[in-house]
């Protein structure tokens, strides 16, 4: 696993997807670093219950943000998203700080935990930049 301290200036983190191990992010401060999951938009954090709710239209790239117990071990209370029109791919457990990746909308099989940057204050999803 790749392991990365921050520093008291402003840093990015290119976070890429591995199988191998979760990268180990340490010292992230939120509203001054940045953790870009592909991309530079910022992204627009969902609850689980805004994905799984039947009405959901969201926006692409949206990332899930919402506790580890709502969001379930690797992400799994998600569920399968792939029917939808939009594109899921991150979810992030604002309580733990862990960072799930999923590569096909299908949350009950084959997610990936990227990188955990642990318990950060005030953690929010424009802390992070999708597609």
């Amino acid at each position: 696993s790749k392991n990365e301290t921050l520093g008291s200036d402003t840093n990015v983190v290119m976070l890429g997807v591995s199988t191998s191990s979760a990268e180990v992010i340490t010292g992230f401060t939120s509203g001054t670093d940045t953790i870009q999951l592909g991309g530079s938009s910022s992204a627009i954090g969902e609850t689980v219950a805004d994905v799984i709710n039947p009405s959901y239209h969201g926006i692409d790239h949206n990332i899930v943000f919402d506790t580890f117990a709502n969001l379930g071990i690797g992400g799994v209370n998600i569920g399968d998203i792939s029917s939808l029109t939009i594109r899921i791919n991150y979810a992030v457990a604002v309580d733990t700080g862990t960072i799930y990746y999923d590569a096909d909308g299908n949350w009950t099989n084959g997610v990936i935990q990227i990188a955990t940057i642990g318990v950060v204050q005030n953690l929010s999803a424009t802390d992070f930049t999708t597609v």
